[in-house]
C-alpha cells in the first residue's frame, strides 16, 4: 500500500514526485489535506531510527533559485501551543520572538 501525504499550498509537479518551491513559503507534510496546523494529529511524523531519508534539491532547473537564495529542509516537532506571528504554530531551535521553540534537525 502506498501512503498519500499532503503539502498544503505547495506546487506539486512531475506527477507528484517534486515540489516547486517559491519563497518565502514553508511547507508542512500533512496526513490529511488541511491547513489546520494546531492539531498534532494532522502532521505526518515519520519514525526514522533504522531507516534512510533523503531529499534532493535541484538548483539548476529551468526556474532554479537565483544566486543568494537560501533553501533548507528541516524537521521540527510541530505544533507548539500558540500560533505565532505566521499563524502556523511553527517552531524551531532558534526560538525567535513570536515563534515557538522546539527541537530541530536540519538537512541543508
Amino acid at each position: 500500500k502506498i501512503n498519500t501525504y499532503y503539502l498544503p499550498g505547495a506546487d506539486v509537479i512531475h506527477d507528484g514526485t517534486s515540489v516547486k518551491y517559491t519563497p518565502p513559503y514553508r511547507f508542512y507534510l500533512m496526513k490529511t489535506d488541511t491547513t489546520d496546523y494546531s492539531n498534532p494529529d494532522n502532521f505526518y511524523k515519520p519514525i526514522f531510527p533504522g531507516k534512510t531519508f533523503t531529499v534532493d534539491m535541484d538548483f539548476h532547473g529551468d526556474n532554479g533559485p537565483a544566486c543568494g537564495c537560501n533553501i533548507n529542509f528541516y524537521l521540527v516537532d510541530m505544533p507548539v501551543s500558540l500560533p505565532g506571528k505566521d499563524k502556523d504554530y511553527y517552531c524551531d531551535a532558534q526560538c525567535f520572538p513570536d515563534m515557538g521553540c522546539c527541537h530541530e534537525f536540519d538537512m541543508n
